[in-house]
C-alpha cells in the first residue's frame, strides 16, 4: 500500500510500459518490411507463373507465400492448381496440411497429413504437423506418439519440439502410465 501511495508502483509500471513500447517501436518496422517483402515475392512469382503457367513449383511457392501472408483462400487455390498439374506429387498434402492448420482447420489438416504419412511414415515435418493437428483436436496421446516418432527420427531435434510434446502431455494430463500402453 505504501509503494502505491508514494508513487513507486506507478513509476515501475510506467517504466515497464515504456520498455514494451520501445520494443514494439523497434519491431514494427521489421514486421512492415517482412510484410512488404512477402508481397513483392508474391508478385514476382505471379509474373513467373504468367510466363510458365505449367510450372508446378511456382504454384507451390506462391501458395506457401500466400499462406505465410494469411491469404488462405488464395493459397488453397494455388495448391489446388499444383495438384491439378501434378496429382502424383505427394508433398502437396503436407503443404495443404500446414495451410489447414494455419487456417484453423485441424481435422482437414489431419486428413491431408494422414494420407501423406501413409506413403511416407518417417517424414519428420509431416509428423510434427500432424501432432499439432491432433493436439488441436484434443487427441493428446496420438499427438504425443507423433512427437515421439519425430523426436526419434530427427537428427538434431530442437528444444521447441520437446516443449511442444510436454505441453501436449500436460494439457491433457497424459501421464507415463498411459504412454507405457502405447
Amino acid at each position: 500500500v505504501k509503494s502505491v501511495c508514494n508513487g513507486v508502483l506507478p513509476l515501475r509500471l510506467l517504466t515497464a510500459a515504456l520498455s514494451v513500447l520501445a520494443i514494439l517501436c523497434h519491431l514494427l518496422p521489421q514486421r512492415a518490411q517482412a510484410h512488404a517483402d512477402l508481397l513483392l515475392q508474391i508478385e514476382e512469382v505471379t509474373r513467373a507463373i504468367q510466363k510458365d503457367p505449367g510450372n508446378v513449383e511456382l504454384y507451390l511457392r506462391r501458395g506457401t507465400l500466400r499462406r505465410d501472408h494469411a491469404e488462405y483462400e488464395a493459397s488453397y487455390a494455388d495448391f489446388d492448381k499444383a495438384y491439378e498439374l501434378s496429382p502424383q506429387l505427394a508433398t502437396i498434402d503436407v503443404m495443404r496440411g500446414r495451410l489447414y492448420l494455419d487456417w484453423g482447420w485441424p481435422l482437414s489438416a489431419r486428413a491431408c497429413l494422414d494420407r501423406f504419412l501413409a506413403q511416407q511414415p518417417k517424414h519428420v515435418d509431416a509428423l510434427i504437423l500432424r501432432a499439432r493437428a491432433l493436439a488441436k483436436l484434443n487427441l493428446r496421446l496420438p499427438a504425443a506418439r507423433d512427437y515421439d516418432l519425430a523426436l526419434e527420427l530427427s537428427p538434431e531435434p530442437g528444444p521447441d519440439l520437446f516443449v511442444e510434446r510436454a505441453q501436449v502431455l500436460m494439457a491433457g494430463q497424459v501421464w507415463n502410465e498411459e504412454l507405457a500402453r502405447k
